[in-house]
């Protein structure tokens, strides 16, 4: 019986976060477990994309595809082990700037939350046109605010 000093731990690890190009179709984040399983030998947790909150947010369904309700269990293990989270990016044709959104980690049951709960995912486009006009000679760098 694992005692709550021995109680794994579950998150994305140090990984704050992500940089995809638009054409990429789709970017993969890991789910970290290590340590022990609580008492009942059974770890659970949820997980959901959000769109952004800024003024460069990214739309669900625009500009990747969102995941509302992910559930994952799995029985007890000593070993680390990875839960790999896979995210439709959209290739759209519009001229944009960097565009972010967030997955989330909820809910956690059988296991303390470790490292970071959150990442951000940052979308850079790879379109050009006049929603991507800039100065000439000019280097801009485009980011969540």
């Amino acid at each position: 019986m694992a005692t709550v000093t021995d109680i794994g731990t579950i998150g994305f690890g140090n990984t704050v976060t992500i940089t995809v190009d638009e054409s990429v179709g789709s970017v993969t984040i890991p789910i970290l477990f290590s340590g022990a399983a609580a008492s009942e030998g059974t770890i659970s947790f949820t997980y959901s994309t959000q769109n952004g909150t800024n003024t460069n947010a990214a739309l669900a369904g625009i500009d990747y595809l969102a995941i509302t309700a992910g559930t994952q269990s799995f029985p007890a293990v000593t070993e680390p082990i990875s839960f790999p989270i896979t995210i439709p990016i959209i290739d759209d044709t519009d001229a944009e700037i960097t565009e972010s959104f967030v997955l989330g980690l909820d809910s956690i049951n059988g296991a303390f939350s470790g490292g970071t709960q959150r990442v951000v995912i940052n979308i850079l486009d790879n379109d050009s046109g006049q929603g991507a006009t800039v100065p000439p000679g000019s280097n801009p760098t485009f980011g969540p605010e």
